[in-house]
């Protein structure tokens, strides 16, 4: 055995060695295993030799040691075949680090670090809104920039590059070369303006309601009809009566009425129109036909109109049905109007069902609609709302149905477009109500024309439309008349003529079926007189001046034979020197004029009929 001094020497001889370029190849740790059990027997098998020392030495030194050549500065390494050391082949890398604003993604087998900046993809969650600028001025209106700050976006047509497709321009509905973008947000054939349009649909202010019963008018909300005004004093001042109440309800200045009730005969006799309203005090009221009026003591005055208050007929306006269930009625109350029209239609649901306003073009009209592309539109407005209120306008030939949007609430501008089908068997326009059972509905200003598209609110009526009566309005009061010519001639203001009449007003006398804004009327006047030869003709009013624009005129051949004539008879404009200004009223349009160069003539069997009108 070894003894320990001459293990401390192999140690140090071993070390030394270690500092000497090995010359020998090198040994397995086997291989220098077997050499020590050879070289180093026990000393009862063999003898120790300093050449066994070296030999097994010189190999320790020489399998420690890399075989030369090896690159000076490489760091060794064992291997991983033979578990000797050898020679890398690379040297120590450079302290490990990466640039700014990269990051360590890999280390290669040589000690190169792989470096990167970070990628969107190497991350994941979400970002923190005060992660981005610390979240200074973030909020639900600002949106993140590309300076890093949080704004409330401000886009100019200068942060746009490039041309806005048609496709993003109302989604290019109607867009073709022979149409062009307006300023109401649609593409449109030009038209030069409601001026070149022709509204294919009657009566469209709703001036003529002639197949419909006079009515208690609506009140405003258009839950009912209006209270009676009941009189307290009364007072006269000629032909102008002048009556007191507590409480005017929502009657208004221009209202037709009616009188009932302990009045004098003359009051009785026919409607009338309302002058100088002064609310909860006192109004005025015209005697029909001038008449002198004796005291009246109580009396009971009612606003009427024209239409259906019990949903019981599908007689709509002059040129228009409905169903049967709907109420409707002419409305005059400013707060339910649209700028623009003269009337508003009322109408109030009577059932759950769907009901409709139509218009159906007439037999001899239809066929200039086949094959033609037809706009329609108009304002609606809904309210009452027990449901929905909600409403549309449809197209119909027989063979299709379009509909426009679906609307409600406050007034509301709708089209519906179709082309008219070339085996169409019908033209019809509705408004269809969809709400519930009591909701009320306001139309203005419809219209039909040919085209693709109107433009909100490009509406027209056409100028002098004229239109037939499908049935005479009813003159219950007054057909047939007998009646004494004043014997006083006729005196307005300064103006003093030499003629004995009186001025009617055309919706008084019509009971509301025309109202006083029509052109002019096509009239019917007939009459008997006891005594031959006498004369009476009518005008439009008394002129500026006291000229007369003459109309019918009548002359008696003979005693107690009817004498008739027919006449398109211009009416008062609303610019005549009646006798609504005399009186201190406001001019009303809708006057004519009765006359007889007689004094107290007597007639008997006075008719006025009334067949067709221009609308203004």
């Amino acid at each position: 055995m070894l003894g320990p001094r001459l293990k401390q020497g192999l140690i140090v001889m071993a070390g030394f060695l270690a500092l000497v370029a090995p010359v020998h190849a090198q040994n397995t740790k086997a291989q220098i295993n077997t050499q020590i059990t050879t070289n180093f027997p026990d000393n009862t098998v063999g003898q120790i030799t300093p050449q066994g020392l070296r030999a097994v030495t010189s190999n320790i030194v020489n399998s420690i040691m890399p075989t030369a050549p090896v690159t000076s500065g490489n760091l060794p390494c064992f291997s991983g075949t033979t578990g000797l050391l050898q020679d890398c082949g690379f040297k120590p890398a450079q302290p490990l680090a990466c640039s700014s604003s990269n990051w360590f993604r890999t280390l290669s087998t040589d000690g190169t670090l792989g470096c990167s900046q970070p990628a969107f993809s190497d991350l994941s969650g979400n970002i923190s809104v005060s992660q981005m600028n610390g979240g200074t001025n973030a909020s639900p209106s600002t949106f993140w920039r590309g300076d890093g700050t949080w704004a409330a976006p401000s886009p100019a047509f200068s942060d746009l590059s490039g041309n806005i497709s048609v496709s993003q321009m109302n989604g290019g509905t109607n867009a073709s070369p022979s149409t062009f973008w307006r300023g109401d947000g649609t593409w449109a054939a030009p038209s030069g303006g409601s001026g070149g349009l022709l509204n294919l649909l009657p009566n469209t202010q709703w001036q003529i309601i002639d197949a419909m019963p006079v009515i208690t008018k609506m009140n405003l909300q258009g839950t009912g009809t209006q209270a009676g005004v009941s009189v307290t004093s009364y007072s006269a001042a000629g032909v102008y009566n002048t009556l007191g109440t507590a409480n005017t309800q929502q009657m208004q200045n221009g209202d037709l009425v009616t009188v009932t009730a302990n009045a004098d005969p003359v009051l009785t006799r026919a409607p009338m129109h309302v002058t100088n309203l002064v609310a909860n005090t006192s109004f005025g009221l015209l005697s029909p036909f001038q008449g002198a009026v004796g005291a009246t003591s109580t009396a009971t005055v009612t606003p009427i109109s024209r239409g259906d208050i019990t949903g019981s007929t599908t007689v709509g306006p002059l040129g228009w049905t409905k169903s049967s269930s709907m109420i409707l009625w002419r409305d005059s109350f400013a707060a339910n109007a649209k700028a623009g029209s003269q009337y508003t239609l009322g109408m109030r649901k009577g059932s759950s069902s769907t009901e409709s306003l139509t218009y159906t073009a007439p037999a001899g009209d239809f066929s200039q609609f086949k094959g033609r592309n037809i706009v329609c539109g108009g304002w609606v407005l809904s309210k009452l709302n027990v449901g929905n209120g909600q409403w549309k306008f449809a197209i119909r030939d027989g063979t299709q149905t379009v509909f426009s949007s679906t609307n409600s609430g406050a007034y509301t501008w709708a089209e519906v477009t179709a082309t008219i089908s070339a085996s169409a068997t019908t033209f019809a326009f509705d408004l269809q109500e969809i709400g519930s059972s009591g909701d009320g509905y306001y139309l203005s200003q419809p219209i039909c024309a040919y085209g693709t598209s109107l433009g909100t609110g490009n509406y027209i009526q056409n100028p002098g439309e004229h239109v037939n009566f499908k049935n005479h309005p009813g003159l219950i009061a007054l057909v047939p008349l007998t009646q004494t010519f004043p014997s006083s001639t006729f005196a307005v203001g300064a103006l003093t003529s030499t003629l004995y009449g009186w001025e009617v007003n055309i919706e008084a006398v019509t009971q509301g079926a025309i109202v006083g804004t029509v052109k002019n009327v096509n009239m019917q006047v007939e009459f008997v007189s006891p005594t031959a030869g006498k004369q009476a003709f009518t005008t439009p009013c008394i002129g500026i001046g006291g000229l007369l624009t003459f109309g019918s005129e009548l002359n008696t051949p003979a005693a107690n034979i009817t004498v008739a004539s027919n006449s398109l008879l211009a009416l008062d404009d609303g610019s005549c020197y009646d006798v609504t200004t005399a009186i201190g009223g406001t001019p009303e349009p809708g006057y004519f004029a009765i006359w007889t160069a007689a004094s107290g003539m007597t007639y008997t069997n006075l008719t006025y009929d009334f067949y067709g009108a221009t609308l203004r």
